[in-house]
């Protein structure tokens, strides 16, 4: 399982059949899925990373799009809309056989069993979407169902064993392309350039890639306030992510959690470390005692040469990682035993990126409601434009409503430990 094989990005899943939530460990994945040729985030992690307590879940996310004209939005007709997934990762697996997809045009359903067949990969490495055409008329509005069945692991990490792991260079392209920026994370700004420098002094370089991390991800929390916020709500729904990106909460020192997660994978890419956001759906507050409604929250990961990605969690770490040794357990950070309870839907957080958001920010996507729309769109506006034509010149003003999504997210069991 060498991180820097040399692999192409052309994978094709093969369904993971489970019947009734029999599943299959360790040797049939390296089977199915050509373990040796697959990516890191394809197979379960390697040591010092080890999956733990497996949980099943039904998750269902349901987008309310009250567009109200015949005729979609400029280019909407051609443009599908897409929804992410993450079908495998060191910590989920998809059963790919038990995706529902739905889409309701007024009193036209459209519906697929066999939901995986619309899947198609992203940009993203390990990221897929579905892709849902979008009818040339619309009768009063759209509602988006996905539906899928996943099982979610906790993480462990062997804290010495990481801290003993040498720097590593030579990533293999779907690796290195988190190394790069992207939406929200504009990591080759000079101010993370700065910031990795504060953080890690005149010693820069004298520790591994962990206990860098560390430093890294410490810094970010001490120096950026949050509001602990993911999305932006209704009373019981959700508009969409709230984020504002890394180098607005790096410049004002103060953002949401998104925000606070964008920052620390942004000084990490600029530090040589490859990381990525993770958007999911969770029933677990931060701390994972308690029960909540489903909701919406980001956390990170970084790679680890020859392990995998060590997921962090800011919001948990924040105020009880500050005077705690980089050689010591960290809590939010590589063992984390509640990440069985969130189930992670996407490596952005808008597939297709933020040019295609609708009125909000993601995960989903389709097409711009108008031309230079702000996001999120603003709740209060009674009309947007519409342009019915090729120039900015032409178009009427519409009724307007904000778009909203839904979730479940059911706890099915736990699959056996002889399996």
């Amino acid at each position: 399982m060498l991180w820097h094989s040399n692999h192409k990005r052309s994978i094709h899943y093969r369904p993971l059949i489970w019947g009734r939530y029999v599943f299959f460990f360790g040797t049939f994945l390296f089977i199915a899925l050509g373990a040796t040729q697959q990516s890191a985030s394809d197979i379960p992690p390697a040591f010092p990373l080890e999956r733990d307590q497996g949980r099943i879940y039904t998750v269902t996310n349901t987008v309310s799009i009250p567009w109200n004209q015949l005729s979609p939005p400029t280019r909407g007709a051609s443009t599908p809309i897409a929804y992410p997934t993450i079908p495998f990762s060191n910590w989920n697996q998809t059963d790919l056989e038990d995706v529902f997809v739905r889409l309701i045009n007024g009193t036209y359903i459209q519906t697929n069993q066999q939901g995986w067949n619309m899947a198609r990969p992203t940009q993203v490495p390990n990221q897929w979407k579905f892709d849902v055409p979008t009818p040339r008329e619309i009768n009063g509005g759209l509602v988006l169902t996905v539906r899928q069945t996943v099982l979610a692991f906790s993480s462990k990490l062997d804290e010495n064993a990481a801290l003993q792991i040498k720097w590593f260079n030579n990533w293999r392209d779907d690796i290195a392309t988190f190394l790069e920026p992207s939406d929200f994370i504009e990591s080759d700004h000079d101010v993370f350039k700065s910031g990795v420098q504060d953080a890690l002094g005149p010693r820069r370089g004298w520790a591994g890639p962990h206990a860098t991390a560390k430093t890294l991800i410490r810094y970010c929390l001490q120096k950026i306030e949050s509001d602990g916020q993911y999305a932006s709500s209704f009373s019981s729904s959700v508009r969409g992510l709230k984020v504002s990106g890394a180098y607005s909460a790096a410049t004002t020192g103060k953002g949401s959690a998104c925000d606070v997660v964008c920052a620390c994978i942004a000084m990490l890419r600029s530090a040589g470390i490859p990381a990525r956001p993770v958007i999911g759906i969770t029933t677990a507050d931060t701390v994972g005692t308690s029960e909540v409604p489903p909701q919406f929250m980001v956390w990170g990961e970084y790679a680890l040469p020859n392990a995998g990605w060590v997921p962090f969690h800011p919001k948990r770490m924040r105020g009880t990682v500050n005077n705690i040794p980089l050689q010591q357990p960290w809590q939010g950070l590589g063992t984390l035993q509640w990440l069985n309870r969130r189930v992670p839907i996407a490596y952005e957080f808008v597939v297709n990126g933020v040019k295609h958001a609708y009125d909000a920010i993601g995960p989903w996507s389709w097409v711009p409601i108008y031309r230079d729309r702000p996001l999120p769109v603003p709740e209060s506006l009674k009309a947007v434009p519409y342009y019915d034509g090729a120039t900015k010149d032409v178009y009427v003003m519409i009724p307007y409503q904000p778009t909203q999504q839904t979730f479940e997210m059911t706890f099915v069991g736990s699959p056996s430990k002889t399996q």
